[in-house]
């Protein structure tokens, strides 16, 4: 297990952080170091406890890192540019050699090649291995750099555009003649947390909560996120139309810089990607939910300009079969019940849209030649006409 983990990092020719970590006793501390100048000495974090810290190194894999990285020599798959890595575009192409090897005490040779970063690291029982290099950084240096951030929050040495923070905030109204309906949604994905949590509410009141604490998946759940949400424009938000649902995406980074991003959550409005990162976020949970947030029925629907509405309907509850109808209104959603006419002598019939599906002319999966169209959206008279006969 790490019992001294040191990590020094040259920012620029004039500025020099050190960052000490030793685990004395089952409780972390630290020393954190600026220019020579301590900053923070020997506190100890209580909520990082020595079974805390051998699972936050687990994956660090520092056993394998090379002794040196440089740019132009360690070219392999385990290395990032560091640039690209934490916010620090003046990083020193220089260092201060005599400093960093009066605090580490060995010899010039190690350094000949100015390295911006240093990591010291000692097992218990063993030796202090030293590794560094200059502009570039094994992948998991980052993990690195996110336990430090954990223990030395004052040191700022993440990246500055790290997503730290996503929440998605979903909201539908329909109107009535009582006054309306009101449904909404806040699913938060929180880095630091490590957590994802859920709540709803509508207009009566009733909510629902659920947390899922998921440990580091945050972190690599946020970064892929984060790869599609960087290429988004911001937009104002859309003219809301009637039952339309819409969506408003908060982003926060590392620097404190917050964005609003806001859609219509159909097809019309969702990002290309959504699909996928819907898909990411569920799996991270583990289980399905039964939420609008998470509904490909919702955030899928809406016929666009050329296309044909294919409706998957059911009419036997005891009977898994469908069949497809056409329609033109696009308001129609899985669930609705409808009216069809069914067999040769077109029967009026109530049936269950289980699907729809939008096709172009040339991709239709049955000719449109031989298509019947849904005749219209049950009504209350339809429904007891069908479901409660004999005034039943």
């Amino acid at each position: 297990m790490l019992e001294k983990l040191k990590l020094i990092l040259t920012i620029n020719k004039t500025k020099v952080q050190e960052i000490e970590v030793n685990v004395i006793d089952g409780h972390i501390y630290f020393d954190y170091i600026e220019n020579g100048n301590v900053i923070s000495k020997n506190d100890s974090n209580p909520a990082i406890k020595e079974e805390n810290w051998i699972k936050m190194e687990e994956g660090l894999g520092i056993e394998n890192w090379h002794q040196f990285y440089d740019k132009g020599v360690n070219d392999d798959f385990d290395v990032l540019r560091l640039q690209n890595q934490i916010d620090m575009s003046s990083f020193g192409k220089e260092c201060d050699d005599e400093f960093i090897n009066k605090v580490i005490n060995i010899n010039d040779k190690v350094f000949s090649k100015n390295p911006n970063w240093i990591v010291i690291e000692k097992n218990r029982g063993d030796d202090e291995i030293i590794r560094c290099g200059k502009n570039v950084i094994p992948v998991s240096l980052t993990r690195l750099f996110e336990m430090l951030e954990i223990l030395v929050p004052k040191a700022s040495i993440i990246r500055s555009d790290r997503l730290d923070s996503l929440v998605l905030i979903y909201d539908r109204h329909i109107n009535s003649s009582n006054g309306g309906w009101n449904y909404s949604e806040v699913l938060v994905i929180d880095r630091e947390k490590g957590r994802i949590t859920y709540n709803s509410k509508n207009t009566y009141a009733n909510e629902s909560s659920s947390t899922f604490e998921v440990g580091k998946k945050c972190h690599d759940l946020l970064d892929e996120l984060d790869e599609n949400i960087k290429t988004m424009k911001k937009t104002p938000m859309p003219i809301r139309n009637e039952g339309t649902p819409m969506m408003k995406m908060l982003v926060q980074r590392h620097s404190g810089d917050f964005k609003s991003y806001y859609f219509s959550y159909d097809r019309y409005g969702v990002p290309k990607f959504w699909h996928d990162a819907v898909r990411s976020i569920k799996s991270e949970i583990g289980r399905v939910m039964p939420t609008d947030i998470f509904d490909k029925d919702i955030y899928g629907h809406g016929c666009k300009s050329g296309e044909y509405i294919y409706c998957s309907v059911s009419l036997n509850p005891d009977d898994s079969r469908t069949f497809y109808y056409l329609t033109l209104d696009n308001s129609l959603m899985s669930g609705d019940l409808v009216i069809v006419g069914f067999g040769k002598e077109d029967e009026i019939t109530l049936g269950r849209i289980e699907k729809i599906d939008y096709y172009n002319k040339e991709n239709v999966p049955y000719p449109l030649d031989k298509m019947k169209y849904i005749i219209r959206k049950a009504s209350y008279d339809d429904l007891a006409k069908f479901l409660f006969k004999d005034g039943q």
